[in-house]
């Protein structure tokens, strides 16, 4: 049982552990998330789910390290968008420097891609542009991973 279901399988078994023990911790150092605002939970509730993704994410991406020139790139870009997303969620950051590193990001995965300028472009913006729309829906529990689940 090799390849991509095995990968899968590890990928799943690790978020089915990871998940409680990043509840637990954010519990334990008190990141958690109040609801007013934007935010329509009604319940505090801890932050910290997006490490459990982003570590998950990378743990796919070092498996499958052989299989593509664009892994490195998609990781490296993912870690920048997880790191400014993270930390925005501590403390909010100016839309502008959020959308410059996105786009930063966007412009990084798409590097090794043998595109004409035009298509890289508008590869990094619909990028970059996909990346933010999951922000700003991203007010309630659970309905930004939903939606990437159902849009896969």
């Amino acid at each position: 049982m090799r390849g991509p279901l095995l990968v899968s399988l590890c990928t799943f078994l690790w978020s089915l552990v990871a998940t409680p023990v990043s509840i637990g911790l954010a519990r334990m150092f008190r990141l958690l998330d109040v609801p007013g605002g934007r935010k329509t939970h009604v319940d505090v509730t801890p932050r910290g789910a997006g490490i459990v993704l982003w570590m998950g994410f990378l743990l796919r991406s070092l498996v499958e390290r052989g299989q593509g020139l664009t892994t490195p790139y998609v990781a490296t870009g993912a870690t920048g968008v997880f790191l400014v997303g993270y930390l925005d969620d501590m403390h909010p950051l100016p839309p502008l420097l959020r959308l410059f590193f996105h786009l930063a990001a966007a412009f990084w995965v798409i590097l090794p891609l043998p595109v004409s300028l035009p298509e890289r472009v508008l590869l990094g913006l619909w990028i970059a542009g996909l990346t933010n729309a999951f922000n700003l829906i991203d007010g309630m529990d659970g309905l930004s991973l939903t939606l990437a689940l159902v849009t896969i």
